[in-house]
């Protein structure tokens, strides 16, 4: 008796859709198995595309780390304009809450604290990925700093700076002290609570809450 397999037809997809999907992938390599796991040929696989397809949108790795690095701070942007959006009743000060509040909880994903801590490594492996890195860290406090001076027209730009580098080193203390270990729910939420009260501290602000 004949075997009749049915066969998906085969669609070719856009380069703008493959190269999302090859980035992807990546970065589901990296916060898996990390940086040593994440190779051309290891993607081309997951995406169940040739190496040479993987190659014609990434030349080498370096070139698939900037783009994955790249597409992290567009997905931050799109949050920060979201957070914006859903929040432009409340007044300059309140949209600003919000956007610590997104930080604070967002620092204890694991996911988070597994891509960041690569990030941190890749910026000691070679020059290209420190400036990558450095890329990343610069949008984000640019980003804080903006929307502090919007919250508070009447500070100094430099102390609005030195309290956004400040802030940013609690959220980045946190990802260390948080780490990799599973936490119960109630562990997560107080481990938030007291980041987020210290940060309403350091920004002058313990008369808001959200």
């Amino acid at each position: 008796m004949e075997n009749h397999i049915m066969r998906k037809p085969f669609v070719r997809k856009k380069a703008d859709d493959r190269r999302s999907e090859i980035i992807n992938e990546a970065y589901e390599i990296l916060i898996s198995k990390g940086y040593s796991e994440l190779t051309l040929r290891g993607v081309s696989k997951k995406v169940c595309v040739s190496l040479s397809t993987v190659q014609y949108h990434f030349p080498s790795r370096e070139k698939l780390i900037e783009a994955l690095i790249k597409e992290r701070i567009s997905l931050y942007i799109n949050d920060y304009k979201n957070i914006e959006s859903e929040c432009r009743s409340e007044n300059k000060k309140k949209i600003f809450l919000f956007i610590i509040r997104y930080l604070v909880d967002d620092c204890t994903k694991m996911e988070t604290c597994v891509f960041f801590t690569q990030m941190w490594a890749l910026s000691f492996i070679k020059k290209e990925y420190k400036y990558f890195v450095k890329s990343l860290y610069d949008h984000h406090t640019d980003y804080l700093k903006d929307s502090l001076l919007n919250a508070f027209p009447s500070m100094d730009e430099s102390i609005a700076a030195d309290k956004v580098m400040a802030a940013s080193c609690m959220i980045e203390g946190s990802l260390v002290h948080f780490g990799y270990e599973i936490r119960s729910d109630e562990e997560t939420v107080k481990h938030k609570e007291n980041l987020y009260k210290e940060l309403l501290k350091l920004f002058d602000m313990n008369e808001f809450n959200l």
